[in-house]
């Protein structure tokens, strides 16, 4: 050390000499290589050691170092620089060698075998001793000994609150010149100067706070009982504390040194230790820390004020300290560091949890910064250094918990420093906040320093400075010009920008080098900026870039940052300097080196700032190139032109610019051009503003690579569409149609108005009566930069008193750079002379004249305002015409809320002459319009139209209508022409011409108005009545058979009696019907329960009672007698299910009725399942009054009819909405239920997703302790809607709740759609209704969760919680209303993004909600919204009877804590319903820092804690059913009589019925003028085959009928004659056996007959039954069935649409051998095949029903024994007609029911006919099976492969799997195609040796190759080989042959390949390319060798199957 001292001793004196006297030490004495110095002096105080620390980097060398200093000028001998640790240093100056008033010094250091560098001098004043620290033991020289914050009141606030403060030093300390207090980290506490505080002694402030300063010092002792001899102005002192210290919130107090704001101690407490008058007491903080410790009695003994114990002045026994256990990185890349730790022993039980605090740096930088670490759960914490930080190669963090500290530093990689590549220019030194103006609060001397770090002069004409905000990106960055552009920066020297704004502006720069103690010179190394200035506040950036917009260096502070042993805000401490380094990283942000500390030196730069090397500039001898893309030479005014041009530079192109000129200005402009990213080319747009009134443009480009400069050719553009110069116009034209008053204009090319003449028809105007006006339109053209979203701002013209009258545009869309702004005056609005004027308004978001002062206006630029006339002459305001010079718009201070810009309109820019022409004083017709100047004249003919249009309709006033009619008219015009004819009917609007009958309306009088207007706006209206009698039938009235009547014949007249009410014979259709309703339970059933939702979220919940018999009894009529369920904190419900009958057909119609009441003001709900929906569907609802009520609807079978569980089946619902709550002890809990309420979250999603999980966490972890019913999201759930990466932290965070079982909803705010884009893709692709619909609280959506509702129901509450997110119209507030209105007995709350304002108003949408919405629905309690950073609270009292007193409250809350550090801190709302006392409790609570109240309750009470009255009283409710049935109205036609007359009967007979059934039927009764009438559903009991019909009570004897040939005859015993059926017959007609059912519905064919059919028959006999129902039963006499076996006929039997072709082959021996062989085919389900479907339904949800099925049964008779006969001989065939459409035919098929398996038949489907074969009879059924597997879903063949599947020709390798890329062998693929063909596999030895008979695919393979598709190999098959691509398609040549599918045509393939395809497949390929069967693969290859996969073998079959 002795030697570096000497050998540099020369250097130290010199630069000594230098600081001595004032000198800047040369910058060739301060040249660095890579040591760098950092060092912050502090305070110095006399004959105290003075300990100096540093952090000297350096390259890996052993460091030496020494300070040199000098006290009142007077040098001293250097002291050695130690190593401490990691790059810290220290030296330390004796206490003795510390007398005088001034320390100077300065440090020296050297690497081994280097150079030395030294630090910048330092200047430190030598405090006196006497009023300055000397306490022992390591502890502060002050104690914060006792705190009182709660004492007894005076006028509601504490009247003796007080700090007592201790001096722990042997000395007197003078308090109030040295001292001060610092309370919650923001409010300065000031002492009086003259206190002292005597050593070892305690003071005591008492606290000031607006109210207490009257009182008298003894009140004070006598509310404490002092035992201490306080007296004022000795050892208590009054101090002004503002509002005092809190009692409910934790707060802390420091004392604060006067000299540098160190802490010098600090003191804390939560609100659990503060009692009144109790003093919270503190002992010694731990050693080398200034934090007091709270005692154990702290807050639990009475106040001692000037007493201090002596364990206060202990420190407390050292026990378990906090233990830190972290592992650093070795090395980390940068990107954000996450830093976790786990930290143990943190607590103590007496003291608070203290911070785990992070604390990190980089080597060059001088202090630490500090964040808080948060706690992820248990002893975990987390905390992330961001990768801005990561700047330098070592990051240096500590984790500090109370004075346990551990220190880490970790490697950084960065790319190693290239001095080359540093930028060129280097802002290194900011200063944003200095002394003020004097008497204002603007900065007098804030500067930007910019150093060239080149060695070349830098030309700063080529670049611009900018002020950017951070937040806002930097297309927000603002221009900041310096007022002289051209001047250079000579090589590694640095100029000065001083801002100069409106308040310093008569400063002078020798008051800035005054103030600086500097010599810069204006425009020569000093250089001003007019602005506003840099924020002492917030984030902000200064950037240097290129004219051309590349970015060379930025630097950025943000005042937010706190710094190791710093206080809030110090980042911009008063006339401190800020400074940084270059960038190291390649990049180009500086880096910020120090704040808040030094002094600046404008001018005057730190060796440390800049490289060592500068970059070395070679000469630029190369030109840039330039060339023009724009292209145009012709432009239309009215357009828009974009020059543009492409600029390249071997180096840089450092400016783009283009200068402009026009025949209008002939001057040329400049504008700088900047790069488009997407296009490379440089761009400046020409507005129609530009353009208007030119005759040409011009201009050129200028290209600078910062040494040369280059200019394009000049370019004209020519501009027409400009205004019309003939030498003579008028304003209107020939055959223009004009209309009441008008503006006539006559104006020459060469000529004013006063030498023009006007004359209409001749006669000229009374010159009195013209005026000169502007021949046309102006324009209102200006710049504007910074509009805000939403902002109202406006332009207005008019009386300002009339305020929103006077607004003619808005603008409010964003605008982030200068744009044009034009918008069009018209010409009558303007005026000769000055008074023309034309505001701008900066608007709120409410309205640009709102004159509330809480309301926030925009703040925004405009420049350039001028009024542009048609011709192209500018306009300007003379107090605004300095062009480019910007006005600041706006409220904030400074800027102007308004502007009148005032035109003068000189009368040579008035060139018409103008008349007012009222035309309605004239003729309708032509009349001439003339101009003349001199003997030139100019005529045009206009047609005058005042008259309205006249109008003819098809209907005539008065006139009685019958049946059918068209509405229609017509409009006429004789003038301009109609442009619009409108009609309403009885004040609805039709469209015409409109179709409508007597039928269709009321019978009364009907008023149809008219109106028509013409195209210049003439109206006229035709008003019409007319009548229409009462039309239709009255209903008809049941005759026979009577409702319900028994033992009805199979054939009955059906007759009903039918009236009209005027006398007009009708049509009456007789149909079949059906009725379902407590009389009868076949397929009604009915059920009762409740549920937690209503409506339940299932088609049928757990828990359901089934209805006794009393219950069917008492909802079985409208009788008084009610079915009643009540229900405790659920919803009661009664569930009604229908089995319909399989006739039933999706089109009939439903009629659905209940009868029954529930209690006054009760809202009941009919509901139907949809099956599509999955939901309960609500058909209609009423609220309850005093007497019973109807609910009814009508509805189609196929809308609500289900066809998987539950099958064939519609399921009905009613259901009460409110539950009750039966009487009992009321819960002592504080609250009984919560709802939780988040908003804005989208900070969280972008940057802090640990906050938001943390917020989720917790909810789900606490949901039953908070006992949380449902969740609120009011928007913004993230912050950039086009960030896919934020979309799924949301997604991910949100889906806790969802695990967790918690109900919510969301909508979309702003941020979550664009703003104003509106864009809701990602929106609803995360959160559209989808996600919602499943939750139990979901019940409806708009636009796919764009708005929505959800019911929640909690404590015998029931709430509606609506939704409507951004972007929200009229049609959106109507849905709103219409859904609120909808529930109007539940407790509504809207949730919407925007509603409060922050000044506590409605936003604008908001009042329209209030109006629309809140007020008109009684049930509203509550609006909920986020979107503005705050928290407010309107409550509007409402007075909804009109009775002048208020009936409710509604609350109108906004919360949003985006604003706050981290986007909001966590903080979220619980809503907490308190039913004991009808309150709800809001809390504002963040989970992620488990704190209560973001705002502080003492400052603001009740913005973030409040209660609210709300009635909670649970409602009692009740369902009441006295009747609900459901009809079903069928197209099944009975019968139908024509033409009956008014009063008399109409009978049809039903035939075809079947023995002991119910069957129902109605009438619809038609007239011939539309009238109809529908009855009610009948229904009657058929009796049994011996028992027809009811018994008749006289009976006549009937003779047998005779018998004849052809006719059943009687047989007896086994002589093959069957017995006779009442009326049945059966004939021979033309061969075909037409057979008649008998009075049971049977049809029998006898022995006779059937001879005589077997005598003619040829192969096969025909029976035909006649009218067969859906249950057709067929008696054959066997005595000739042998006979048609033996010769080996076919019967065949058509009953309706099924047919059953039978060789008697296939007929068994009991059917040749009995007596009678019965037939039964049956097309409905019955209960046993309806059991079975259900089984199949329920366990294979692949299933689909058809509701088509078949019951086929043979039974043999003989001697009496019935014998089943179930399987055949053979195969009988089966046929049935269908419409095409009825089957999706690609998955039906037949399957055999049987004990609930369905086993797969297939079956044929043809031009409307199904068809299989079977040797079964059994029950059948057509199902769909839609087989889904998961690993196809999606997939080009997955069509192929279910449709395939549903054929069963292929199945998955297991339920879920088909593994369509696994390859496929020889066996499986003919396996698959005998599958197709419909064949069975054979059993028996294989014709091939390696083909195992036993194998799965053997009996395939033999089947295959008796087919001849395969023929194997030397007696082999090869089977588990992969089949080739060319060997499959022989194969399937060979099976479509088969099939006779295949073409015998071929053509040679365009295969690429085609040479490599085998001789012997050739053909087969080629024909199967013919007939697309195949297609080959890409790139027209077909891989012959290829093999095939699963999914291209399903391809290839299907394709073949379907040719």
């Amino acid at each position: 050390m002795k030697i570096l001292v000497r050998g540099t001793r020369w250097i130290s004196l010199l630069v000594m000499s230098c600081l001595l006297m004032g000198l800047v030490v040369p910058a060739g004495l301060a040249k660095a290589m890579d040591l760098q110095i950092n060092h912050v002096p502090s305070a110095a105080y006399k004959q105290q050691d003075y300990m100096i620390d540093a952090a000297i980097t350096s390259n890996g060398q052993t460091v030496t170092g020494a300070v040199y200093y000098a006290v009142d000028a007077q040098p001293q001998a250097p002291i050695s620089l130690d190593w401490i640790a990691d790059s810290t240093y220290q030296a330390v100056i004796p206490a003795d060698s510390l007398e005088g008033q001034q320390l100077d010094y300065y440090i020296e250091v050297a690497e081994e075998g280097g150079s030395s560098i030294r630090s910048t001098g330092y200047h430190v004043e030598l405090q006196d001793i006497s009023g300055v620290p000397g306490g022992t033991n390591s502890s502060p020289d002050l104690l914060i000994t006792e705190l009182v914050p709660d004492t007894d009141n005076v006028s509601g606030s504490d009247a003796y609150e007080y700090v007592e403060v201790y001096n722990n030093t042997d000395k007197t300390i003078q308090f109030g010149q040295n001292y001060y207090f610092y309370y919650n980290n923001k409010d300065k506490w000031t002492p009086a100067s003259n206190i002292s505080i005597p050593a070892h002694s305690p003071i005591v402030f008492w606290v000031m706070n607006g109210v207490n300063e009257t009182i008298d010092e003894k009140e004070f002792i006598r509310n404490f009982s002092a035992a201490a001899d306080l007296v004022e102005g000795v050892n208590l002192f009054r101090i002004n504390g503002n509002g005092g210290m809190a009692n409910t919130a934790s707060r802390n107090i420091q004392i604060r040194s006067a000299v540098d704001d160190t802490v010098i101690v600090s003191a804390s407490y939560d609100k659990e230790h503060v009692s009144l008058n109790k003093g919270i007491v503190y002992q010694l903080p731990d050693t080398n820390r200034v934090d007091m410790v709270l005692l154990p009695t702290a807050g639990k003994t009475p106040a001692t004020p000037g007493i201090v114990q002596d364990e206060q002045l202990t420190q407390r026994v050292e026990g378990t300290q906090p233990e830190i256990i972290h592992s650093p990185a070795g090395a980390v890349n940068v990107q954000d560091l996450e830093i976790l730790a786990t930290v143990k022993n943190l607590a103590d039980g007496v003291n608070p949890i203290p911070e785990v605090q992070l604390l990190y740096k980089t080597p060059s930088q001088v202090r630490y910064t500090i964040v808080t670490m948060s706690n992820s759960g248990g002893e975990q914490y987390r905390a992330t250094i961001p990768a801005a930080t990561l700047a330098e190669s070592r990051l240096d963090y500590k984790i500090r918990v109370r004075s346990t500290v551990e220190s880490y530093s970790v490697k950084v990689n960065i790319p190693e420093f290239n001095a080359d590549h540093a930028p060129q220019l280097l802002v290194t030194e900011l200063v944003p906040n200095s002394t003020n103006v004097t008497g204002t609060s603007s900065d007098a001397y804030e500067f930007i320093e910019i150093y060239n770090n080149t060695d070349q002069p830098v030309n700063f004409n080529n670049y611009k400075i900018y002020y950017r905000y951070p937040d806002k990106g930097p297309g927000s960055d603002v221009k900041w010009a310096s007022t002289n552009t051209n001047f250079k920066i000579p090589a590694q020297k640095s100029v000065v920008f001083w801002i100069v704004n409106s308040m310093n502006s008569g400063y002078t720069v020798e008051d800035f080098n005054n103030f600086y103690h500097t010599n810069l010179v204006l425009n020569d190394n000093l250089f001003q900026i007019q602005s506003d200035g840099m924020a002492n506040s917030g984030s902000r950036g200064v950037v240097i870039k290129t004219n051309t917009g590349r970015e060379i260096s930025a630097a950025y502070y943000n005042s937010a940052i706190l710094y190791d042993d710093g206080t809030a805000g110090d980042e911009t401490k008063e006339d401190k300097t800020i400074e940084f380094k270059y960038p190291i990283d390649g990049s180009t942000t500086m880096i910020k080196i120090s704040s808040g500390i030094n002094a600046p030196t404008p001018g005057m730069v730190n060796p440390t700032q800049v490289p060592a090397v500068p970059v070395h500039v070679v000469p630029d001898t190369i030109e840039p190139d330039i060339e023009d893309m724009t292209g145009v030479t012709v432009v239309d005014q009215a357009d828009t032109i974009h020059l543009q041009a492409f600029a390249k530079d071997d180096r840089q192109v450092a400016s783009v610019q283009v200068f402009i000129k026009s025949d209008k200005q002939p001057e040329y402009v400049q504008h700088n051009l900047i790069e488009d990213y997407n296009d490379k080319l440089y761009h400046y747009k020409l507005t129609s503003a530009d353009l208007i009134g030119r005759s040409y443009i011009e201009y050129y480009f200028v290209v600078s690579d910062g040494t040369n400069e280059i200019t394009s050719s000049t370019v004209r553009v020519n501009v027409i569409g400009g205004p019309d110069h003939s030498p003579l116009r008028l304003n209107v034209k020939d055959g223009e149609v004009v209309h009441g008053e008008i503006t006539l204009k006559g104006t020459a090319e060469q000529a004013g108005p006063d030498e023009l003449q006007l004359r209409i028809n001749g006669q000229a105007l009374n010159e009195q009566d013209t005026f000169p006006a502007l021949e046309q339109d102006a324009y209102f053209v200006f710049e504007a930069n910074s509009v805000d979203y939403y902002f109202k701002n406006a332009i207005t013209m008019g009386d300002p008193a009339l305020k929103d009258k006077t607004i003619l545009y808005t603008f409010m869309d964003p605008i982030t750079s200068y744009t044009t702004l034009s918008f069009p005056i018209e010409a009558s609005r303007l005026q000769l002379g000055e008074d023309n004027t034309i505001y701008i308004r900066a608007g709120s978001k409410s309205s640009p004249f709102d004159d509330r002062i809480e309301e926030n206006k925009d703040d925004f630029e405009i420049k350039n305002v001028r009024l542009l006339l048609a011709d192209g002459t500018e306009i300007w305001d003379p107090n605004y015409a300095v062009r480019d010079k910007e006005i600041k718009m706006g409220d904030s201070a400074g800027k102007q809320e308004w502007i009148g810009f005032r035109f003068n309109l000189s009368p040579e820019l008035l060139k018409s002459k103008a008349y007012s022409w009222d035309t309605r004083k004239v003729a309708d017709g032509e009349h001439s319009v003339e101009l003349l100047h001199g003997t030139d004249k100019l005529t045009s003919t206009v047609i005058v139209d005042n008259t309205a249009p006249s109008i003819q309709a098809t209907v005539e006033d008065g006139k009685e209508y019958r049946g059918e009619f068209t509405i229609d008219a017509i409009a006429e015009d004789h003038g301009a022409g109609i442009d619009r004819l409108d009609a309403k009917l009885d004040d609805q609007s039709i469209a015409l011409p409109y179709a409508t009958s007597s039928g269709k309306l009321k019978g009364a009088e009907h008023v149809l108005v008219l109106e028509a207007a013409d195209k210049v706006g003439n109206k006229s209206q035709k008003t019409i009545r007319f009548s229409v009698p009462n039309e239709n039938p009255n209903l008809p009235e049941l005759i026979s058979p009577q409702q319900g009547q028994e033992k009805v014949s199979l054939r009955p007249d059906l007759t009903v009696k039918v009236t009209d009410p005027t006398e007009d014979p009708m049509d009456v259709f007789f149909y079949r019907g059906y009725k379902y309703d407590g009389n009868r339970s076949e397929g009604f059933k009915g059920y009762k329960n409740a549920s937690d939702t209503e409506p339940p979220k299932m088609m049928v919940p757990q828990g359901e009672q089934a209805l006794t018999a009393q219950e069917y009894e008492d909802i079985r009529a409208v009788d008084g007698k009610y079915l009643v369920n009540d229900a405790v904190d659920q919803f009661p419900y009664q569930r009604y299910e229908i089995t319909l009958d399989p006739s039933i057909k999706p089109s009939d119609q439903v009629d659905i009725v209940w009868n029954g009441h529930s209690l006054e003001g009760r809202k009941v709900s009919l509901y139907a399942w949809s099956e599509p929906a999955q939901q309960w569907e609500q058909l209609v609802y009423k609220i309850a009054g005093t007497e019973d009520f109807e609910l009814s609807a009508n509805v189609l079978v196929g809308d609500y009819m289900i066809k998987q569980a539950k099958a064939n089946t519609i399921q009905i619902m009613i259901q009460d909405e409110i539950a009750a709550s039966k009487s009992g002890p009321v819960s002592d809990d504080p609250y009984d239920f919560s709802f939780l309420w988040m908003s804005d979250t989208q900070y969280y999603s972008q940057d802090y997703p640990y906050i938001y999980q943390k917020n989720v966490e917790w909810i789900a972890d606490n949901k039953d302790r908070i006992k949380l019913k449902y969740v609120i999201h009011t928007g913004d759930i993230v912050d950039k809607e086009y960030q896919e990466y934020q979309w799924l932290e949301a997604d991910k965070d949100m889906k806790v709740l969802e695990d967790a079982n918690i109900p919510y909803g969301v909508l979309a705010g702003n941020h979550d759609v664009g703003h104003q884009q509106n864009d809701y893709t990602n929106y609803w692709k995360y959160f559209g209704e989808d996600r919602f619909r499943k939750m139990p609280t979901f019940a409806g959506s708009y636009e796919n969760n764009r708005g929505h509702y959800d019911l929640v129901s909690a404590g015998g509450n029931d709430f509606i919680i609506v939704y409507m997110g951004w972007g929200l119209g009229d049609k959106e507030i109507e849905w709103m209303n219409q859904v609120v209105a909808k529930y109007p007995e539940r407790k509504a709350i809207l949730a919407l993004h925007e509603y409060l304002l922050v000044s506590n108003n409605r936003a604008p949408i908001a009042d329209q909600i209030f109006e629309k919405v809140i007020k008109p629905n009684k049930n509203v309690i509550a609006a909920l919204s986020g979107h503005y950073h705050d928290a407010q609270l309107k409550i509007d009292e409402l007075d909804d009877n009109g009775d002048g007193i208020s009936d409710r409250k509604v609350y109108q809350m906004l919360a949003d804590y985006q604003g706050a550090e981290e986007g909001g801190l966590g903080y979220i709302r619980l809503m907490q319903f308190d039913m004991k006392n009808n309150k709800l409790h809001m809390k504002t609570y963040s989970p992620y820092l488990d704190d209560y109240n973001y705002y502080d309750p003492e400052v603001y009470p009740g913005k973030d804690e409040f209660s609210l009255d709300l009635d909670l009283q649970p409602k009692t409710k009740r369902v009441a059913t006295d009747y609900i049935g459901v009809k079903v109205y069928t197209d099944q036609l009975i019968g139908q009589k024509a033409q009956v007359e008014s009063g008399a009967n109409a009978s049809v007979v039903w035939s075809g019925l079947t023995s002991d059934r119910y069957y129902q039927w109605y009438v619809r009764a038609n007239d011939e003028f539309s009238g109809s009438a529908t009855s009610d559903i009948w229904g009657f009991y058929t009796g049994s085959v011996t028992d027809p019909g009811r018994p008749d009570p006289n009976p006549e004897p009937k003779p047998d009928p005779t018998p004849n040939p052809g006719t059943t005859t009687p047989g007896a015993g086994n002589n093959g004659g069957i017995a006779p059926n009442p009326g049945s017959s059966s004939q021979l007609k033309d061969g075909v056996i037409v057979a008649e059912a008998g009075k049971d519905g049977t049809y029998s064919v006898s022995k006779p007959v059937l001879e005589q059919a077997l005598q003619t028959a040829d192969g096969t006999i025909l029976i035909q039954l006649q009218e067969a129902g859906e249950a057709a039963k067929l008696d054959l006499d066997t005595a000739v069935l042998g006979q048609l076996q033996e010769r080996k006929l076919t019967i065949r039997v058509e009953a309706g649409s099924v047919s059953l072709t039978i060789p008697a082959t296939s007929l068994t021996s009991d059917a040749i051998e009995a007596d009678k062989v019965t037939l039964y085919i049956e097309t409905i389900t019955n209960a046993s095949l309806q059991t079975d479907l259900q089984k199949i339904l329920n366990s294979n949800a692949d299933y689909r029903s058809t509701d088509l099925v078949y019951i086929l049964r043979m039974v043999a008779v003989k001697a009496g024994q019935e014998i089943p006969i179930e399987r055949l001989g053979g195969p009988v065939k089966v046929e049935r007609t269908l419409a095409p459409e009825q089957l999706n035919w690609d998955y039906a098929d037949i399957y055999r029911i049987s004990g609930g398996q369905a086993a797969y038949l297939g079956g044929t489907f043809d031009k409307g006919s199904l068809e299989f074969t079977t040797d079964q009879l059994s029950s059948f059924a057509v199902l769909e099976y839609h087989k889904a597997f998961a690993d196809v879903a999606g997939t080009w063949a997955q069509e192929f492969i279910q449709k395939l599947t549903a054929k069963h020709v292929i199945t998955g390798v297991d339920s879920q799997h088909f593994q369509p890329n696994q390859k496929i062998s020889r066996a499986d693929f003919v396996t698959l195609l005998v599958r197709a063909s419909g064949l069975q596999a054979k059993e028996g030895a294989s014709p091939f040796n390696d083909v195992a008979s036993n194998a799965y695919y053997g009996g395939y393979v033999t089947v295959a190759s008796e087919l001849g598709l395969i023929q194997g190999s030397g007696g082999a098959f090869r089977p588990q080989a992969e089949i080739t691509r060319e060997e499959a398609a022989v194969v399937i040549d060979r099976w479509m042959s088969y099939l006779h599918k295949s073409s015998a045509g071929t053509v040679d393939t365009v295969f690429k390949d085609s040479a490599e395809i085998s001789a012997w497949a050739k053909e087969a390929v080629n024909r199967l390319q013919t007939q697309n069967v195949i297609n080959g693969k890409g790139n027209h290859q077909f891989d012959p060798q290829g093999e095939l996969t699963r999914a291209e073998v399903a391809k290839i079959i299907y394709v073949a199957m379907n040719q």
